[in-house]
């Protein structure tokens, strides 16, 4: 994922790839911006990339942290 590192994001910014999002064949994939390219999504599923500090919150969320705990954090 070349383009967001040439026009300034670092390496170790947080991203994630959602894959036939809401549906039983969804599929994720977590890491870091230098890492997209390494992951294999599944032929001819849409999907979307996301980049920045929000895909931390799919973390946060899995080890029981509720909303209302997540927005103190980052006030």
């Amino acid at each position: 994922c070349a383009l967001p590192i040439s026009h300034g994001w670092k390496g170790e910014t947080p991203a994630a790839i959602v894959c036939s999002a809401s549906t039983p064949q969804q599929w994720v994939w977590t890491g870091t911006i230098a890492e997209v390219g390494a992951a294999e999504p599944p032929d001819g599923a849409a999907g979307v990339i996301v980049i920045g500090e929000v895909v931390r919150v799919r973390a946060e969320l899995e080890r029981g942290e509720e909303w209302p705990s997540l927005i103190r954090i980052r006030q």
